[in-house]
């Protein structure tokens, strides 16, 4: 039962946090470059060292996205630097599929999302939040 009111704990603590995230700025968007919304997590569970895929919405654009950067920090007192990785895209229809990423440990999460094309057009950002779940028990699988 403490497990899960710590879990409870750390999400309204990321809900309640949205101003004082220390991420590092991403890349200016171009006027002319991809526009994306609608991020949202895939998958049945968002532990720690289980891979999570995330999923945004490409509006109609005549490029060829090819690449995205995702920020995130983890929101501790004790630990809040920046990380980054750049990540391939599968698309399907007008949905982007970001190959997945995994977080090795558990607490509240801020994160952004970034898009480019071939020809280096950055898109706007998206932000969320983000609670994870510590690491799976003994048998426990991240599926």
């Amino acid at each position: 039962m403490r497990r899960h009111l710590i879990g409870f704990a750390c999400f309204v603590a990321a809900v309640g946090l949205s101003g004082c995230a220390p991420l590092q700025p991403m890349e200016a968007a171009s006027q002319d470059g991809p526009k994306i919304s609608d991020l949202e997590i895939v998958g049945p569970r968002v532990a720690a060292g289980c891979p999570i895929t995330l999923r945004l919405h490409l509006r109609p654009f005549p490029g060829e996205v090819d690449q995205a950067l995702v920020g995130w920090v983890r929101l501790a007192r004790r630990s809040q630097v920046s990380q980054y990785v750049t990540l391939t895209i599968r698309r399907e229809d007008s949905a982007l599929i970001l190959a997945p990423l995994t977080l090795e440990r558990g607490g509240a999460y801020a994160y952004q999302v970034q898009v480019s094309d071939r020809q280096g057009r950055w898109s706007n950002v998206l932000r969320g939040r983000l609670a994870v779940d510590g690491a799976p028990d003994g048998d426990a699988q991240c599926s």
